[in-house]
């Protein structure tokens, strides 16, 4: 698990894309809230700086301070899509932490349709897979905890993932537990 980037204004984001080498997955998610900024991946980043100007980083984060509950009912391991993907995802809505809810507590795949990129819950999966997993952002420390009471009826675990969630809000992780990086 690395670091993950807030880029700001890559005016040359398409053109660093297209240069990059045939079969080369980058995920870039745009910030909902910060129109021109994206949060990638420390591997997405090195990809694309490639031979290149390096990126200008506005905010970096350690992946594991916006922490991922999986609870007891996990599977279809195969189309979860690595962590950082979901933390991406998480960050670019001003998350905090998430929950994986793809099953219900009677074993049923939940349905669920967002309403936008804003819906606290949406779909992800794995490339080259079928089947998308449901994740529900939460974006405070209370919800989180909420999340963890209502689960962990079933799942011991789940208070002590709550507690793994270290700040209140999404400024509270920026400003206590991420990097301010350059201006670029």
């Amino acid at each position: 698990m690395g670091r993950l980037y807030l880029v700001g204004q890559v005016a040359d984001l398409p053109e660093r894309r297209k240069a990059l080498p045939p079969k080369s997955y980058v995920e870039i998610w745009p910030d909902l809230f910060l129109p021109g900024t994206y949060w990638m991946s420390e591997e997405t980043k090195a990809l694309l700086e490639a031979g290149r100007e390096p990126l200008r980083p506005l905010w970096s984060l350690a992946g594991e301070h916006v922490p991922i509950y999986y609870g007891p009912r996990l599977r279809d391991l195969e189309s979860i899509p690595n962590e950082d993907s979901v933390r991406l995802r998480v960050l670019s809505a001003h998350g905090i932490a998430c929950a994986w809810v793809t099953y219900d507590r009677e074993g049923k795949r939940w349905r669920h349709d967002p309403t936008g990129p804003h819906d606290p819950i949406f779909y992800l999966r794995r490339p080259g897979t079928n089947d998308a997993h449901l994740w529900q952002i939460l974006r405070t420390r209370s919800e989180a905890q909420r999340y963890a009471t209502e689960a962990s009826s079933d799942d011991p675990d789940a208070e002590a993932w709550a507690g793994r969630v270290e700040v209140e809000d999404y400024e509270e992780l920026l400003r206590r537990l991420g990097q301010r990086e350059s201006a670029g």
